[in-house]
């Protein structure tokens, strides 16, 4: 799966910069949803085939999940703070902060809600929640937005991009309640949070702004959906390793030519794909060195390239082909070094903190499953 999920982290990059010798990929909502569905694979692998045989599954999955999301994020908002106040003492733009103070000396009322901001950006949590809201200038206080209006306060936030992180931190919290479950139970909820997502498109406007995309409760769908293809696959009721190529090379030619397939088609054909395929694409290639080396750079590239937009944007920055190629290139060698310097030894960490189980049957079943780093 590290060639799909390279690839959909590209997309992301794509989109926040220019199309790379025109080539495009997919839209951002859809790059993002279908890491949801891979997400939840992977999270119902790991807890099933790993966790589920510590002592605490529980709290070892979710301390391990926020060791694995959480260092690398902080990491970038320290580096675009530091970005911020060098273009600051050399160009005289304070980036990030220049937003704070021009909102504060418009509204000094605002500053408890302005720290609020600021503590989301240092702590991750409630980045999602800060999306619905703006701040009302004559009196300090938050403005809810209701359900069909797009961010306001976008510039505040460090990562503009990290509220689909803390999205995703929503979603292992609740993922205990069903990872380990029946296949009825996760249908059961997948069908309930549909139902969710259908009442707040009709009533509550939510289509005319891309809010759900931004909502917890109902993106669980997605999340779910990853969970049942394991499930799935599990019973034998989804393609297999056998068939892992083939498949691959088809979600790749299916990413590339996206925007030449019918509106609307294309999603679903992408959306059913990454969910019937990915458990085969994963077992064929789970231990291959080129893919879990491509995949070890997405989340460093989805993060990292909020930081390196700043410096390509800068107009003195050479861009000849537009803002994409030197985006992609400078993502990429960031993540590279981030991945093997900086974030290699968290990996060490979190992978020692898994004990072996304590039976022997237990033992050999897990000798024989893929150690994912992911875990």
């Amino acid at each position: 799966m590290g060639t799909i999920r390279f690839l959909l982290a590209l997309a992301v990059v794509i989109v926040h910069s220019s199309p790379l010798f025109g080539i495009e990929l997919v839209p951002g909502y859809l790059a993002v949803q279908s890491f949801y569905i891979i997400s939840g694979f992977l999270m119902a692998f790991v807890y099933n085939e790993k966790y589920i045989y510590s002592t605490r599954p529980n709290y070892l999955f979710l301390s391990n999940r926020f060791l694995k999301l959480y260092p690398l994020y902080f990491l970038v908002v320290l580096l675009v703070a530091l970005l911020s106040i060098t273009f600051g003492l050399t160009l005289g733009d304070w980036g990030k902060f220049r937003f704070y103070y021009e909102l504060y000396t418009q509204s000094p009322q605002s500053i408890v809600a302005l720290v609020t901001v600021f503590l989301s950006n240092l702590t991750l949590i409630g980045q999602d929640i800060v999306t619905f809201f703006s701040i009302n200038k004559s009196d300090g206080n938050f403005h809810f937005l209701g359900l069909q209006e797009n961010i306001q306060l976008q510039e505040l936030l460090f990562i503009p991009i990290a509220w689909t992180v803390a999205v995703e931190l929503i979603f292992y919290f609740l993922s205990p309640l069903v990872l380990a479950k029946r296949i009825k139970t996760v249908v059961a909820s997948i069908i309930l949070i549909l139902g969710i997502r259908l009442l707040l498109f009709e009533f509550a406007g939510a289509n005319k702004g891309f809010t759900i995309y931004r909502f917890a409760p109902t993106e669980f769908f997605w999340f779910l959906l990853g969970v049942l293809s394991y499930k799935l696959v599990k019973q034998n009721r989804l393609p297999g390793a056998s068939n892992g190529a083939i498949l691959l090379l088809f979600v790749i030619s299916l990413l590339f030519s996206y925007r030449y397939l019918p509106s609307g088609i294309n999603d679903i054909l992408v959306f059913s794909s990454i969910f019937a395929f990915s458990p085969a694409i994963f077992y064929r290639f789970s231990k291959n060195k080129v893919d879990k080396f491509l995949g070890d750079l997405c989340y460093p590239m989805y993060l990292g390239h909020a930081l390196l937009s700043i410096i390509v944007n800068v107009n003195s920055f050479p861009k000849p082909f537009g803002t994409g190629l030197p985006l992609v290139l400078l993502t990429i060698l960031f993540s590279i070094a981030v991945n093997k310097y900086f974030l290699q030894p968290f990996e060490k960490y979190r992978q020692g903190r898994l004990r072996a189980p304590k039976t022997k049957i237990n033992q050999e079943e897990i000798k024989q499953k893929p150690a994912p780093t992911f875990a």
